[in-house]
C-alpha cells in the first residue's frame, strides 16, 4: 500500500515538473516573440541606397527621396495621403543624401542633405509619437548651418494632395467660404496670417487641415508660413519674405501629420481625431461667455445708422425695440462716437451727457457696449503720445512710426499689442471710459495683421507676426464675458464670442447668406464654439462708384426674403444680432417680417437657448463644438461628409435653412437617427426628404429623438 502511494506521488511530481517546463518554454517563446517584434528590421525604416527610398512596416514605401513623395496608409494598406516634400529643392545642389536611422524610436529617421558649394546643408528630421489610436509624425526641415544671411533665404515647400477625401479647416475666407474646402482656389502664395491679404485669408485662421481619410496636418506656429491652394492640393511654403522679415531667424518648416486608426472607431474616427487636435494643439475654452448674449439678441447701431449716431438716435432705437416687444442682451454703440479715431473722448455735440445716456438705457434694461479698435489716426491728440512712448507698431528700423491705413483713416498707426506697455495703456484708456460713463463692455474690431504697415517692426521681435492678433484678443478678454472680437488664431481658450467677418447683403458663398453656415462650421472645426454671426441681413452697405459710403442717411435694405431667411438661420446659432430693425419692413412688404422675426426670437430663447447652454458647457469640458457638421453623428456617412447647407445644434437639432431666393421647398438629408419635424412626423435616417415645404415664415428643423 505504501509503495503504491509513493509511486503515485512520484508520478504526480513528474507530471507537474513536465507542466512547469512547458509553461516556462511558453513564457520563453512569448518573450522572444516580443523582443523580436520590438527589434524586427521590417518595422524600422529601411533605406534603399540604390533608389533613395525609405520603407516602413511590411516593406511598404513611405518616403521616396528622389521623387520627393511621402505616403500614408490605413490598416488595410490603402493610401490615405500622398504629399511631395522638399518640392522646391534641386537635388543636383546636393552631393550626398544620407539617412540616419540610429534613433531611439524605430520609426524615427533623419534625411541629411550634404550641399555642394553655395547651397545650405539641410536636415529633414522625422519623428513619430503615438497616443492611443492616433499616431503623429513630425516633419522638421532645418538649415544645418550657423546663422548666415545667405542661408536665411532658404525656403522649404511641401505640397499635400487632396485625393478623394473631403477636407476641412484652414481659414475664414471672404469670397470662397466653401465646405468642404476642396474647391477653394488661391493659386499664388499668400502669407498665412489673419487679415485680407489679397482677399484670401480672413480674420479667423488656424494652421490646421483635416481630412475625412482620418488625417490631420498641423503646422507649427514658429514656421514663417505661406499657403496656396487649388482643387487638387494645398502647399506650404516657409520663407523669410514679407511680412516675416521681423523674425530675424533661419527659416524652418515644421508640421505634424496625425493619423487615426479608423478600424478602432469606424463611425466617430473623425470626431476623435478632431478632439485630439483641439486638446493637444489648441486649447479648450476655460469658460463660457455671458449667458444673456446666448439668449437674447444683440442690437447694433451700425447697419441702420452707420456713423450717424447720437443721443437722440440711441434713445429712439431703444424705445422702438421695446415698443415692438423684442428682448435684448445689449445695445451696441458702433462707429462714430469719438471726436477722432484714437482719442477716447466722446463727441459732445453728439453725446453731451454720455454717463446720463448710459444710465437712461440701463433703466430701460439695456446693457451697453462700445465699438473700439487698435488704431490712432495722425489727427488724434493721442498720436504724439503714442509715438513718443513707442507704443505703436514701428517702421523696420524701429525708430519711426509704421504709418498705415485702415477703413477709417488714410494715415494712422496701429497699437503694438506685443508691447506690454501698449496693452496696459490701451486697457487703462478703456477702463477710464467704463468708469466715467458706466459702459458695460466693448466690441473689439480689427486686430488682423493686414492692417499693419507693409514693412513693420514689433516690440517683441522674437514673436511671429500672428502673435500680434493673439495678444490683441488676450488683452480684450480681460474686459470680461460680454465682449466680442472678430479675429482668432490660437485663442480658442478665451470664454468670449468671436464674430464672423462683416457679411454682405447677398445670398452666395462669397460673403453672403450661404457663407454664414459654412463659416459657422469652419469656426467649429478650428475650435471656436462661441460663434457670433454678423448682423441679420448683412451690413446693408450703400455704394457710390464702387466704394462703400459710411456717412449716409440711406439704407440699402436687404430684400425681405434675404432678411427673413437670415433671421431664421441665426435663430439656431449661438447668438442673434440685429441692426436693421424688422419693423422697418412694415411698409415695404405685405409679408409680416416683424412678426416672423419676433417668433424666431421666441423660438431661439425657448427651444434653442437651453440646448446652446448645455453644449457650451460641454465645449468647455470636452472641446466638442456647439454647431456641428452632419458627419459628426456618423463619420462613415459619405453623403454627410459633403453637406454644406445643413448643420446640427449639438446632437439634438438638425437645421436645414433656405439659402436661395424665391425658394419655398428643398431637399433635406437626415443622417442616422430618428428625427421629429415641427408637425410631429418622425423620420428615420439616413434618409433624403425631397421637396420638403418651407414657406417664407418657416425654416425646416428637426429634433432628434433620444
Amino acid at each position: 500500500m505504501l509503495e503504491k502511494r509513493l509511486k503515485t506521488i512520484q508520478t504526480t511530481i513528474v507530471v507537474l515538473t513536465v507542466l512547469n517546463i512547458i509553461i516556462l518554454l511558453g513564457y520563453l517563446i512569448i518573450s522572444l516573440t516580443v523582443i523580436n517584434n520590438e527589434t524586427c528590421p521590417s518595422e524600422k525604416p529601411l533605406f534603399s541606397e540604390e533608389k533613395n527610398q525609405i520603407f516602413g512596416q511590411d516593406n511598404i514605401l513611405i518616403h521616396d527621396l528622389e521623387n520627393k513623395d511621402i505616403y500614408f496608409y490605413d490598416s488595410s494598406k490603402s493610401s490615405v495621403l500622398n504629399a511631395k516634400i522638399g518640392n522646391n529643392l534641386n537635388l543636383e545642389d546636393y552631393q550626398e543624401i544620407s539617412i540616419d536611422t540610429s534613433r531611439d524610436n524605430s520609426e524615427n529617421y533623419k534625411v541629411i542633405y550634404s550641399a555642394k558649394a553655395k547651397a545650405a546643408n539641410l536636415i529633414l528630421d522625422v519623428r513619430t509619437k503615438k497616443s492611443g489610436a492616433v499616431t503623429c509624425k513630425t516633419y522638421d526641415w532645418i538649415v544645418n548651418e550657423p546663422f548666415n544671411s545667405n542661408y536665411a533665404k532658404q525656403e522649404f515647400e511641401d505640397c499635400f494632395y487632396l485625393g478623394n477625401a473631403s477636407w476641412y479647416g484652414q481659414a475664414e475666407n471672404k469670397n470662397q467660404q466653401f465646405w468642404p474646402i476642396n474647391d477653394i482656389e488661391f493659386k499664388e502664395y499668400s502669407p498665412y496670417l489673419t487679415g485680407l491679404f489679397g482677399d484670401i485669408w480672413s480674420s479667423i485662421l488656424e494652421r490646421y487641415w483635416l481630412s475625412s481619410n482620418g488625417i490631420a496636418v498641423i503646422v507649427d506656429q514658429s514656421s514663417p508660413l505661406f499657403v496656396k491652394k487649388n482643387k487638387t492640393s494645398f502647399c506650404l511654403l516657409a520663407s523669410s519674405k514679407e511680412p516675416y522679415h521681423n523674425q530675424h531667424l533661419i527659416v524652418k518648416l515644421k508640421y505634424d501629420i496625425c493619423q487615426i486608426d479608423k478600424s478602432s472607431a469606424k463611425t466617430d474616427y473623425l470626431n476623435q481625431l478632431q478632439l485630439f487636435v483641439i486638446n493637444n494643439y489648441f486649447a479648450k475654452p476655460v469658460g463660457i461667455p455671458d449667458e444673456r448674449m446666448f439668449k437674447s439678441p444683440i442690437w447694433s447701431t451700425w447697419a441702420t445708422f452707420k456713423k450717424n449716431i447720437n443721443e437722440t438716435t440711441l434713445k429712439a432705437f431703444a424705445h422702438d425695440i421695446l415698443k415692438n416687444n423684442f428682448t435684448n442682451s445689449q445695445l451696441e454703440i458702433d462707429d462714430k462716437w469719438q471726436t477722432n479715431y484714437g482719442d477716447f473722448i466722446f463727441d459732445t455735440k453728439k453725446f453731451p451727457d454720455m454717463k446720463g445716456l448710459i444710465t437712461y438705457l440701463n433703466d430701460l434694461n439695456f446693457r451697453t457696449t462700445l465699438w473700439v479698435h487698435p488704431f490712432v489716426n495722425i489727427e488724434a491728440k493721442n498720436f504724439l503720445e503714442v509715438s513718443l512712448a513707442f507704443l505703436e507698431v514701428r517702421a523696420p528700423d524701429g525708430l519711426r512710426p509704421g504709418i498705415t491705413s485702415w477703413w477709417d483713416g488714410i494715415a494712422a498707426v496701429a497699437l503694438d499689442m506685443t508691447n506690454p506697455n501698449t496693452t496696459k495703456w490701451f486697457h487703462d484708456q478703456l477702463e477710464k471710459i467704463r468708469s466715467d460713463t458706466g459702459i458695460d463692455s466693448f466690441k473689439f474690431d480689427a486686430g488682423e495683421l493686414n492692417w499693419l504697415s507693409r514693412l513693420f517692426w514689433l516690440y517683441n521681435a522674437s514673436f511671429t507676426p500672428d502673435q500680434y492678433s493673439i495678444e490683441y484678443v488676450k488683452m480684450a478678454s480681460n474686459f470680461g464675458s460680454l465682449i466680442e472680437v472678430r479675429t482668432g488664431t490660437q485663442t480658442q481658450n478665451f470664454p468670449i464670442f468671436v464674430r464672423m467677418l462683416d457679411k454682405d447683403s447677398t445670398w452666395g458663398y462669397d460673403n453672403g447668406l450661404k457663407s454664414v453656415v459654412t463659416t459657422a462650421l469652419l469656426m467649429s472645426i478650428l475650435g471656436y464654439p462661441f460663434i457670433l454671426p454678423d448682423m441679420i441681413g448683412g451690413n446693408a452697405y450703400v455704394f457710390e462708384g464702387g466704394e462703400i459710403v459710411f456717412e449716409t442717411d440711406l439704407i440699402a435694405y436687404p430684400d425681405y426674403q434675404l432678411y427673413i431667411r437670415w433671421a431664421q438661420l441665426t435663430a439656431f446659432l449661438p447668438a442673434m444680432q440685429f441692426s436693421i430693425p424688422p419693423w422697418h419692413y412694415n411698409n415695404r412688404t405685405q409679408v409680416p417680417v416683424n412678426k416672423i422675426c419676433k417668433d424666431l426670437v421666441d423660438l431661439h430663447e425657448q427651444i434653442v437657448y437651453p440646448i446652446l447652454i448645455e453644449y457650451a458647457n460641454n465645449a468647455v469640458a470636452t472641446g466638442e463644438p456647439i454647431i456641428r457638421p452632419l458627419w459628426w453623428l456618423d463619420n462613415s456617412d459619405l453623403m454627410a461628409l459633403k453637406i454644406s447647407d445643413e448643420f446640427l445644434v449639438g446632437n439634438d437639432i438638425l437645421v436645414a435653412p433656405i439659402l436661395d431666393e424665391n425658394k419655398y421647398k428643398r431637399d433635406i438629408y437626415l443622417p442616422i437617427g430618428d428625427w421629429e419635424a415641427k408637425n410631429g412626423t418622425i423620420y428615420q435616417g439616413p434618409k433624403v426628404l425631397n421637396d420638403f415645404p418651407a414657406p417664407i415664415e418657416e425654416i425646416p428643423y428637426f429634433l432628434r429623438k433620444k
